[in-house]
């Protein structure tokens, strides 16, 4: 099973940390930012995932506002991340 199929599932509640109540709300918005990355990056190329998943974890997943990102911000973070 490649990563782009396991990225849904890569955060969760229990995962992502203290978020206040929203913690389902932050790991599925983590797990979108993912699916971005996978979406962008050969699906063979397992270390660019994890190196870009690692990326996205470190710049994005304490940011306070993760909770609202609009598409825009998951896209923007994903390029980043790539």
């Amino acid at each position: 099973m490649s990563y782009q199929m396991n990225s849904m599932q890569y955060a969760t509640s229990d995962s992502v940390g203290e978020w206040d109540g929203k913690e389902e709300l932050a790991a599925e918005k983590f797990n979108l930012i993912l699916e971005a990355i996978a979406n962008g990056i050969d699906e063979n190329d397992d270390d660019a995932f994890n190196n870009a998943a690692h990326y996205a974890w470190d710049n994005v997943g304490s940011d306070e506002e993760l909770t609202s990102y609009t598409q825009e911000q998951i896209e923007a973070a994903a390029v980043a991340a790539r």
